[in-house]
């Protein structure tokens, strides 16, 4: 299963932005972006980051998959459309050529952490 070591490069990924940001607290919540395209199942990813982010020591931290559906554009007439099926037919003006303008992503969309107070 590529999920986990996805899951894994995910917490590097909340690691590494809590570093960079000099975040001295826990992250609670990592959201991504999974495109239908992506050959990632959501779900799976889910459910290997419940298992990476003890290990990296993020045991509170919790990831949202935000689905991200196919989307295409006919290049003859522009119209733009979310396909129910593997029909790849412009509805509008019959033609073949369009183009993916979504669904391929997997991106980290935002990590929110809790900020520790400082001490006085």
């Amino acid at each position: 299963m590529h999920e986990y070591s996805l899951a894994i490069r995910l917490a590097e990924i909340v690691e590494e932005q809590r570093q960079a940001h000099g975040v001295r607290g826990r992250a609670l919540r990592v959201v991504v972006v999974v495109g239908d395209l992506s050959g990632v199942v959501g779900e799976a990813l889910a459910e290997a980051f419940r298992v990476a982010r003890v290990e990296a020591g993020l045991p509170d931290a919790e990831v949202e998959v935000v689905r991200e559906p196919l989307r295409l554009a006919c290049h003859a007439c522009g119209r733009e459309w979310l396909p129910e099926d593997a029909h790849l037919l412009c509805e509008r003006c019959g033609a073949t050529e369009v183009a993916v303008i979504g669904g391929r992503e997997l991106l980290v969309q935002s990590v929110e952490f809790e900020e520790f107070e400082e001490d006085p």
